[in-house]
């Protein structure tokens, strides 16, 4: 009897690990098939109505061959690639030809814009 007891352990042990790997081969081949069919995530900005996009301000910029933009609201003028400028809304946006004529109009250059420093 005792010799019968190993031999009936052996072809289960194997059935066991075999079962075992066909498992985890599916669960990996599962696991893969949905990490490569997930869609990249694209993010996107809404500008409202009444703010320029970086485009809408390079272009109104460019057409009137201003170098600095200001602000009816406030008193400093940035460069017109410079944050704060982006920020200014259309019916805002002061344009200057030159940064003599936006200090001559009372502007000060933005703390925050670098090249006005």
């Amino acid at each position: 009897m005792q010799e019968g007891g190993p031999f009936y352990i052996k072809p289960v042990l194997i059935l066991m690990i075999c079962l075992l790997l066909t498992l985890l081969a599916f669960g990996l081949g599962r696991l893969s098939a949905t990490i490569n069919s997930q869609e990249p995530v694209v993010i996107e900005y809404q500008y409202p109505e009444n703010e320029l996009t970086p485009e809408d301000l390079q272009h109104r910029i460019s057409d009137s061959d201003g170098q600095v933009v200001g602000s009816v609201n406030s008193d400093v003028y940035h460069l017109p690639w410079c944050s704060g400028a982006q920020r200014i809304s259309a019916e805002n946006l002061k344009i200057f030809n030159t940064i003599g004529d936006a200090e001559k109009a009372g502007y000060q250059p933005a703390q925050n814009c670098p090249g006005l420093n």
